[in-house]
């Protein structure tokens, strides 16, 4: 009898960590998915890019035999 009980607590309290494991991974992923959502916010769009930004020799050469 007592090693029912053992193993009843023991799958009640493995029950309970993996619960709040569960809850700290997903608190884990939302971060990382925010973190991750303000990097690709953060990288500037093609069309803002203007030709008058860069220098005057860039554009004017094409490499043919790279």
């Amino acid at each position: 009898m007592n090693i029912n009980m053992n193993m009843s607590r023991s799958i009640v309290q493995t029950t309970g960590n993996d619960e709040i494991g569960v809850a700290v991974l997903r608190k884990a992923i939302a971060s990382d998915a925010q973190g991750a959502k303000s990097l690709i916010e953060a990288i500037p769009k093609p069309g803002l890019v203007k030709a008058e930004n860069l220098p005057p020799h860039l554009g004017q050469h094409i490499n043919v035999t790279a």
